[in-house]
């Protein structure tokens, strides 16, 4: 009887042991299998953020003025959308066009099949009026090991990723040179003094940044008045080293920044290493003596209106511009008397005393990625568009 009694309690042991076993091995594998889910998680937000990223640019491209493709730029985003899609690993999708704050406008696309032929949306839509963004909900499937023994096969995961395009509004630290030009074409009168313009300067597509082409712009530094191009003030260094080296603070538009004296001669060389390349510029449209209190142009003191030690620039917009030439210093066969009153570019610059200073090259087309807002543009308009990921 003694001996029976050890035997059942031995047979209790093992149930318990083989139950306990049983609940370890699921919460393993829910702990395994859950990871696994979480990193889906990321994965459907991520390939999410890429696709309606890529619609996003699309309609950046629209913004700035750009050629509209064969089938139509509704098309495009879909096409975008939908290649991204498919390289990203969701499983499927839905997306449809939102305002500048991300709220949704029309219905839901109902998209080509992930992994079907891309084929153009039938019938086509129209982009409705006010379209800034691209919403996208993806859903990717990820498969279990552990769990499978209690019949979860796999576990979907999901995510909304908005991005909207706008006039950039502004950029990370590091982002711009410490350099202004004016807003509207500008150029200098035969005493050195600034002589402001009411056009914009033109823009052009990069693949039209050739001298032969007449829209390249000859930014003048005019020396005895509130010059063209202003030095400003964005971060620790003297401005030679930052021009160098950038690591000013970011900053959003429109804002007052302050100038930044430094010897002209010695921003020659900086700036040559970007020669060839595109540089985000802030533009200027007014200075002030004085900070003002607030961030609009009207907001300088009528009496303080202009330059002087320490003055400040107003930005409204940012630009990009690819540096074809730098002429700040003479020698190394550089004169920036003969150079910036000289072909390629426009406008000559008409100082002539021996201090004019220019730098040419062209306003382009420009999209990158930083905060926006909303704004028309027109192809002769030289702001910069971003596209913003906004949830």
């Amino acid at each position: 009887m003694h001996r029976h009694h050890r035997r059942r309690e031995r047979g209790q042991i093992l149930v318990i042991a083989a139950g306990g076993m049983a609940v370890l091995l699921v919460g393993v594998g829910l702990l395994v299998d859950g990871g696994a889910a979480f990193a889906g998680q990321r994965g459907a937000q991520n390939a999410s953020d890429a696709a309606a990223n890529a619609g996003a640019l699309v309609l950046a491209q629209r913004l700035g003025g750009s050629t509209a493709p064969s089938e139509g730029w509704d098309a495009e985003v879909a096409r975008r959308v939908y290649d991204s899609a498919a390289s990203n690993g969701l499983a499927s999708y839905t997306a449809q066009y939102t305002d500048i704050a991300g709220v949704a406008l029309g219905a839901p696309w109902t998209p080509v099949a992930l992994g079907a032929p891309w084929t153009p949306a039938v019938p086509s839509r129209t982009i409705p009026s006010g379209a800034a963004g691209v919403q996208v909900r993806g859903t990717r499937d990820v498969g279990t090991v552990f769990v499978r023994v209690i019949g979860i096969n796999s576990f979907a995961t999901s995510a909304d990723a908005t991005a909207v395009a706008g006039i950039l509004a502004g950029v990370p630290a590091g982002g711009v040179l410490p350099v202004t030009f004016p807003v509207a074409i500008s150029s200098c009168d035969k005493t050195a003094d600034l002589v402001p313009g009411t056009v914009d300067w033109s823009i052009v597509g990069l693949d039209k940044t050739t001298p032969e082409n007449m829209n390249m712009a000859i930014v003048p530094l005019c020396t005895t008045g509130p010059g063209s191009i202003g030095w400003l003030d964005l971060g620790d260094g003297n401005l030679a080293d930052q021009i160098s080296h950038p690591q000013n603070r970011a900053f959003d538009v429109p804002k007052w920044l302050q100038t930044q004296t430094g010897s002209v001669d010695a921003m020659q060389t900086p700036l040559e290493a970007y020669i060839g390349k595109v540089v985000l510029i802030p533009l200027n449209d007014g200075t002030c003596k004085v900070e003002p209190l607030g961030t609009a142009v009207s907001d300088c003191p009528h009496d303080q209106e202009g330059v002087g030690n320490n003055s400040w620039y107003h930005i409204p917009k940012f630009a990009a511009f690819k540096i074809w030439g730098v002429y700040l210093k003479n020698g190394h066969g550089i004169d920036p008397k003969v150079d910036c009153n000289s072909a390629p570019g426009v406008p000559y610059v008409n100082s002539t005393n021996g201090s004019v200073a220019c730098i040419k090259g062209w306003f382009v087309k420009y999209i990158t990625t930083g905060p926006v807002i909303p704004g028309d543009l027109n192809p002769a308009d030289p702001s910069s568009i971003g596209v913003q990921l906004i949830h």
